[in-house]
């Protein structure tokens, strides 16, 4: 999760993207906030329960993958002049893949 908050009409990263429990992310949460993203749904119930009417919640369709939204957003980056070097750029996982170890060859 991360938290973002908006400042003179643009959006700033108020902490690090981080895993977390639903219990701290919420200790973090002082004021209205958004929930958005692939996993939300999942969470709702418990962020509502904890948050009450501080939890407001996109709509589930918007947690879908589309390659549409990843565009809007690296094409907001690059009219910034904001670019990462495709020679260095990686993907960012909070987690190992779940994939069990390579078999040893056979001797």
């Amino acid at each position: 999760c991360a938290l973002y908050q908006m400042k003179d009409g643009q959006w700033g990263q108020l902490m690090d993207t981080q895993l977390s429990t639903i219990e701290s992310l919420c200790s973090k949460i002082q004021t209205t906030t958004f929930f958005c993203g692939e996993h939300v749904q999942a969470v709702a119930a418990e962020l509502n329960e904890r948050l009450h009417e501080k939890a407001v919640f996109s709509s589930p369709v918007s947690g879908f993958r589309r390659p549409g939204f990843l565009a809007e957003l690296g094409l907001k980056r690059m009219n910034t002049g904001d670019f990462d070097d495709t020679a260095t750029l990686q993907p960012l996982y909070f987690r190992g893949p779940s994939i069990t170890k390579p078999n040893p060859g056979k001797k």
